[in-house]
């Protein structure tokens, strides 16, 4: 005879079975029988401050591993409050399983507390919403909603667990429905006239995308025989190492102009996973020729947006590159693309012409250039840096030389506020032995500083730096520049040592040069280190700034002048 299980006991046994490892969420009345079920599981259990961050720990969590996470919020308040951090997964390929109970049943006329239809406002930024209605669809429905959320283009799966089904009684053996959920095929099509195209190329360009992350062995092999060059979007960085002389450093110098110019003179153009949002392509400003353009996806829903190639391959990147490597072995070993002399000119091309420009603060009192080296020199290669929305973003995305695949991890198509610390409790839960480094700037740090918190009761020996200009940086920096002032941008003075204080954490505050030193010291300590560095302008905003006054000033000089001339001239008429 079978022993029973309650629903709460079953969905535990599912995750585990379906290889999650850790939940996070905050707790609340309607999940009480199903943190009992954790506490005996064996899941590790994280309690965020609050389900954004909640979400934003699990999204990191992924990105740096590829292993799925849970959220757990109770429906209503707490999954309103999650889901404002779904779109950045949705958006970013970042694969979760979202748990919450279903919403409670309203008689007709009536209004139950907390009641909302959580699903409508879930499903333009979910893969599926998928109902456990009863204990027995449990299993079924975690082991569909993982299925989901990994395979294809990563994502996250809501899954919605009706009232009472927690503590509904069950037979361990009893057998579970089969769920009726729409799935997108993602077999490997792989087309031998592309992979022939391919092949043939004299001059190929490689754009790679964080789909094809998962191929870089494959992606270095075939770039060596075919004598590529290659850029990457922003989430594909590091695919190989940017020290490379094949690799362009497209998004750190934005330099987009120059890009086009070597893409055009390329005959084979290969888009390896990426689907080429407005942030891939630089505001849709990068040209991709459609006639000599291959696109390689999991994702039919990927391949069939613009542009139109003149192959669209259905294939995992490693499947093609192996197939485009099994062609370049029969056809010999002829000599191909760009030789290393070339491809170092045409990376000489990509000038940044942002360095020191009006966005190019000073940090601590140096450069903001000198900073991120010292950053680099301090995190070792199989370490993480993981960067909030903001200034500094662009700053790091700037001036951070990336060496492996996901090693630069930030919010890339939807550009969430505090996601920098919890995600980066993510990726230290998920990489415990990886040194892993949170940035943000101290906007990011109003909105998600509680979580030293999470970081302090969980020890992680996690590094949070925090660039202090006392403001909205990025807003203030577009207000000054385009009205020469600022407005409801500047943010309060904060006592960054009493908060670490209060929260039991280490503090330094750095001047900017002595960096590496700080951070390789919190990487020996067993819990976070609040790091705060000052951030000032660049010298190039405070000329550009006198430039927008003098000029002001000439205007309104010259047309008092102007005025005072045609008044005489009216005058004399």
């Amino acid at each position: 005879m079978s022993a029973a299980l309650n629903g709460a006991e079953a969905l535990c046994a599912a995750l585990v079975e379906a290889g999650i490892e850790a939940v996070f969420g905050v707790p609340g009345t309607q999940t009480v029988p199903f943190y009992e079920a954790l506490r005996r599981s064996g899941l590790r259990t994280i309690t965020a401050t609050q389900e954004l961050a909640a979400c934003f720990m699990a999204q990191g969590y992924f990105r740096a591993s590829g292993r799925l996470a849970a959220v757990s919020t109770i429906p209503g308040p707490g999954f309103s409050f999650a889901l404002a951090a779904v779109p950045e997964a949705y958006l970013d390929g970042a694969g979760l399983v979202l748990l919450t109970g279903a919403p409670p049943l309203c008689p007709r006329g009536r209004r139950r507390s907390q009641a909302i239809d959580q699903a409508a406002m879930a499903r333009p930024v979910i893969k599926a919403v998928i109902d456990a209605t009863s204990a027995a669809c449990i299993k079924d429905a975690v082991r569909r909603a993982c299925r989901l959320a990994r395979h294809g283009e990563p994502g996250p799966v809501l899954l919605q667990v009706a009232t009472g089904a927690l503590t509904e009684s069950m037979s361990c053996d009893m057998p579970a429905p089969d769920a009726e959920v729409a799935e997108q095929s993602y077999e490997t099509k792989i087309d031998d006239a592309a992979v022939k195209f391919c092949a043939a190329a004299k001059r190929p360009f490689f754009y790679v995308g964080q789909g094809a992350l998962d191929a870089v062995v494959e992606l270095r092999r075939a770039v060596e025989a075919l004598g590529a060059v290659v850029a990457t979007t922003p989430s594909g960085r590091g695919a190989l190492p940017e020290d490379d002389e094949r690799v362009l450093p497209l998004d750190a110098t934005g330099d987009v102009d120059a890009v086009n110019g070597i893409i055009a003179a390329c005959d084979v153009v290969v888009v390896l996973g990426a689907a080429l949002s407005e942030a891939g392509t630089l505001g849709f400003r990068l040209k991709l020729p459609p006639e000599r353009l291959v696109r390689v996806d999991v994702s039919t829903a990927v391949l069939a947006l613009p542009p139109q190639a003149r192959y669209s391959v259905q294939s995992t990147s490693r499947a093609f590159l192996q197939a485009l490597l099994a062609q370049l072995h029969k056809d010999g070993s002829a000599p191909r693309g760009f030789d290393r002399a070339q491809a170092q000119q045409l990376r000489a091309r990509l000038q940044d012409r942002r360095c020191g420009g009006p966005s190019d603060a000073r940090i601590g009192g140096g450069t903001a250039k000198e900073f991120f080296t010292a950053l680099r020199r301090a995190i070792p290669v199989d370490g993480y840096l993981v960067v909030d929305s903001g200034m500094h973003q662009l700053l790091a995305r700037r001036h951070f030389i990336v060496l492996q695949p996901r090693s630069l991890l930030f919010p890339t198509d939807f550009q969430s506020m505090a996601f920098a610390l919890p995600a980066a409790i993510g990726v230290k839960l998920a990489r415990p032995q990886a040194p892993v480094v949170a940035l943000l700037g101290d906007g990011g740090f109003a909105i998600s500083g509680m979580e030293l918190r999470t970081a302090v009761a969980h020890r992680l020996a996690l590094p949070v730096i925090v660039l202090a200009d006392g403001a909205l940086g990025l807003i203030r920096l577009e207000q000054l520049l385009t009205h020469g002032h600022a407005y409801a941008t500047e943010l309060s003075p904060f006592d960054y040592a009493a908060m670490a204080d209060a929260v039991g954490c280490a503090y330094a505050h750095a001047t900017g040069a002595d960096i590496e030193t700080h951070v390789r010291a919190a990487f020996d300590r067993s819990s976070p280190t609040l790091i705060a560095v000052a951030v000032g302008d660049a010298p190039a905003l405070r000329h550009a700034l006198q430039r927008r006054r003098l000029h002001r000033m000439l205007r309104a000089m010259l047309g008092e002048r102007l005025l005072q001339t045609a008044r005489k001239l009216r005058g004399r008429s």
